[in-house]
C-alpha cells in the first residue's frame, strides 16, 4: 500500500468508536432510535404501497366487516334492529342515507365511546385496518367502489 492509502485508513479508523464501527460520536441509543426510524419508514412505505395496490372489493372487503360488526343490531332481525336502520339491505341503507351523510363515517372515526360504532357492549370490534377500508370505502361514495358492487349480494346470511 501506498503512504497515501495508509494515512487514508487510520483517519478512517481514528474516526470510527472503538470497536463497533460506527461514527465516533453516535451513541447506542442513537443508533437504535435511528434503526427504529427506518423500520418504521420501510413499514409505512410498504403499507402505503400495499393499501393502494388493491382496490376495495364490496364483496371481499366490505360487506363481511359489515355483516360482522353490523348486521346484528342493523340487519335483518327486525326485535334486534336498531335506530330503524338496516345496513343489510342496500336499498334500506342508501335510502336512510347513512351510508352518504357523514353520519357513519363520524360513528366510525370518533373515540366518543357514546357515538362510536360498533358501541363497546356490543362485544363486537373492528381494528384500526378494518375502520379504515370502511371508511374509504364510505368517503368514496359507498356501494360505488368496483363494478361487483352492483351485481353482489348485500347480505350473505339473509
Amino acid at each position: 500500500m501506498r503512504e497515501h492509502d495508509l494515512d487514508a485508513t487510520k483517519n478512517r479508523s481514528a474516526n470510527l468508536q472503538a470497536g463497533t464501527g460506527q461514527p465516533a460520536g453516535l451513541n447506542s441509543a442513537h443508533l437504535i432510535f435511528m434503526t427504529g426510524l427506518r423500520a418504521a419508514i420501510v413499514c409505512l412505505f410498504a403499507g402505503l404501497l400495499s393499501s393502494t395496490a388493491a382496490p376495495l372489493e364490496f364483496a371481499r372487503d366490505i360487506r363481511p366487516l359489515l355483516s360482522d360488526a353490523f348486521y346484528n343490531c342493523h340487519g335483518p332481525d327486525a326485535k334486534a334492529r336498531k335506530a330503524s336502520l338496516r345496513l343489510d339491505d342496500r336499498p334500506a341503507a342508501h335510502n336512510a342515507g347513512v351510508l352518504t351523510d357523514g353520519e357513519m363515517l363520524l360513528r366510525l372515526t370518533t373515540t366518543d365511546p357514546d357515538k362510536r360504532m360498533p358501541p363497546p357492549e356490543s362485544n363486537r370490534t373492528l381494528t384500526g385496518e378494518q375502520r379504515a377500508k370502511l371508511a374509504q370505502w364510505l368517503r368514496a361514495g359507498a356501494a360505488t367502489i368496483g363494478s361487483q358492487t352492483s351485481t353482489a349480494k348485500w347480505c350473505t346470511t339473509c
